[in-house]
């Protein structure tokens, strides 16, 4: 086990192809001696996962699929809510075993500089941008209101953004 994990979610067969990006890039650059890969995956799709993808350090591990979480963004009926669904009691003691954990998109190309990039502890990184889809718009006004409300309750400030990215990285604990 490494001291860092990749952490990300496959919901469907979709994600399943796009996965394959970040798993070569993963391999090809020797990623995966220094951070594991965790995938939380659907329970439709685990076995083709499983049988797809291999590795030292990848773990392919079952999520509860949406329906059977708790619903505490109101979002139910919105797929890409679950892409974060892996943070929940019952993975808390894996996710925290890791000094730091990159949680980001199933479809990300890793690059050779990552394997030499070391986070720093007291460093929140995350990715913002201006971009939401259509599907979603009409879930983003329940977004912007639950992320104005968090960031004024640890007094952030908050520009405006429409949507911030599937990428964050931190210490396990900040995560």
């Amino acid at each position: 086990m490494n001291k860092n994990a990749i952490v990300t979610s496959i919901q469907n067969k979709r994600d399943l192809a796009e996965f394959s990006f970040l798993w070569k890039t993963w391999l090809l650059w020797d990623i995966n001696n220094t951070w594991d890969l965790l995938v939380f995956v659907h329970p439709n799709i685990e076995a083709d996962a499983k049988s797809q993808f291999t590795g030292d350090g990848l773990m392919i591990i079952k999520q509860k699929p949406l329906e059977e979480q708790d619903d505490f963004w109101g979002l139910a009926d919105y797929s890409k809510a679950n892409y974060f669904g892996m943070f929940t009691e019952d993975n808390i003691d894996l996710l925290s075993s890791y000094d730091f954990l990159f949680k980001t998109c199933c479809g990300t190309f890793l690059t050779q500089n990552f394997v030499a990039f070391t986070p720093w502890k007291d460093k929140f990184y995350t990715g913002i941008t201006t971009h939401y889809s259509i599907a979603g718009a009409d879930q983003l006004g329940k977004v912007r209101h639950l992320v104005r409300t968090v960031a004024k309750q640890i007094n952030l400030p908050y520009r405006d953004f429409g949507h911030v990215s599937d990428s964050i990285l931190g210490s396990s604990t900040a995560i």
